[in-house]
């Protein structure tokens, strides 16, 4: 298709999709109450914020936040580098969405570096790292991620680590329990098993991924990997073994795994005659199953800047197989659904826009510049999610790509 139609087509598109959506207004959060800025506390920010509102967050080193049942979206701005504390999501109902765009989240704090609870409305964590930073004899600090009895929670180009080299307090990466949980693109560690110092031993490495009280797991283009285990330079003591890649606990959890690769955490050095440590398993199942999808590669779909203003350049990139067909799918809701006859989760909520494209080229990769259109009339912005349903031909095969969030600010 003709690069000037398709942006002239999508323009036409994007108007009249953005009004069946509920709108908020724009608020934005700076700490250093800069022009045009509405708040200098991103806490602050949060408690006035009201449903289907979006924070727009300067640059800076923000607080920890919790939101509890209010339908939100937290941006960096472009360019900015956003860091953040620990982020607490609760009780959030059914038919409404949280957002969460290109944050840095880093949490010395007794809990995890995001926790979502009780929520059956959907989670969208995209491009953001959760990590918990090294450090020794930090009390009780915990894992990158909890999602713990909720319905949907969706990581997209994310980073997930859970607290290492932490005297007794190393955690897992992700920890699910009664919840259901995407990964696509992402990278989740354990954390890494404290070295032996003066008369304590090291320790073991935690596991990637927990799942208990039959969760569920699909990711995706994703790598997951266990901790490593504590190295051991001190006489008399044994080297630790490396955490497990995924460990599947209670009540038969499922994991789905699309072109994802799962390991086990290194073993920790040691020095003789002390014995060696042992690498952890890629997968160590008390009850449940892992089920590998019959599919060699992910497919992808990304946007270009995020957010975008009215007139601004944005790009749709889609990778894939060459001589896949593709379809471009589009919402301006979300409601998560697992589709396993489609190898992935359905992002965008029903109904969707769609448009129809190839075959892929030989590269495997079709780009398409466009314009951002106008913000609709009446409107403070346009939040859309995006995903590529690909058609591969020879094993007539439909796989379903990451999704990914468009936003158009003032």
């Amino acid at each position: 298709m003709d690069l000037r139609i398709m942006g002239a087509l999508l323009g036409l598109w994007v108007l009249p999709a953005s009004k069946l959506m509920a709108q908020g207004q724009v608020i934005v959060v700076d700490e250093q109450a800069g022009a045009g800025s509405d708040f200098v506390a991103l806490g602050d920010a949060l408690a006035a914020a009201q449903d289907d509102d979006v924070l727009l967050i300067r640059a800076g080193n923000y607080g920890s936040v919790g939101i509890n049942d209010k339908a939100l979206t937290l941006v960096a701005e472009v360019n900015a580098v956003v860091h953040v504390g620990s982020i607490r999501i609760t009780s959030l109902l059914a038919g409404k969405r949280i957002v969460l765009l290109g944050l840095i989240a880093q949490s010395r704090e007794l809990f995890p570096t995001l926790t979502v609870t009780d929520c059956q409305g959907a989670v969208l964590v995209q491009d953001c790292a959760l990590d918990k930073p090294e450090h020794f004899f930090q009390p009780g600090a915990s894992c990158g991620a909890s999602v713990s009895n909720s319905a949907s929670v969706t990581f997209v180009r994310t980073t997930i680590e859970g607290s290492g080299n932490n005297v007794g307090n190393v955690a897992e990466g992700l920890r699910l329990t009664a919840s259901t949980a995407h990964l696509y693109d992402s990278e989740v560690r354990g954390g890494r098993g404290n070295d032996a110092i003066l008369i304590l031993p090291p320790e073991d490495g935690a596991d990637g991924i927990l799942l208990t009280s039959g969760s569920t797991l699909f990711a995706s283009g994703s790598l997951i990997t266990g901790g490593d285990g504590g190295n051991n330079f001190v006489p008399c003591f044994d080297a630790a073994d490396g955490g497990d890649g995924l460990f599947l606990g209670t009540d038969n959890p499922t994991v789905f795994l699309v072109d994802t690769m799962v390991n086990g955490g290194a073993a920790g050095q040691q020095i003789s005659p002390c014995a060696a440590g042992s690498p952890g398993l890629e997968r160590r199942i008390t009850t449940g199953g892992v089920n590998v999808r019959p599919v060699a590669l992910a497919r992808g779909l990304e946007i270009g800047e995020v957010p975008v203003r009215p007139g601004g350049p944005v790009s749709v990139t889609f990778t894939g197989n060459p001589g896949d067909f593709y379809f471009w799918l589009v919402s301006p809701g979300l409601n998560p659904v697992l589709l396993l006859e489609m190898q992935g989760v359905l992002l965008p909520a029903l109904p969707v826009s769609y448009f129809l494209f190839g075959p892929l080229p030989l590269s495997g990769t079709a780009t398409f510049p466009y314009t951002a259109p106008p913000i609709a009339p009446g409107f403070d912005y346009d939040l859309l999610f995006h995903q590529g349903l690909f058609f591969e031909p020879s094993s007539r095969q439909y796989v379903l790509s990451g999704g990914q969030v468009s936003l158009t600010v003032p």
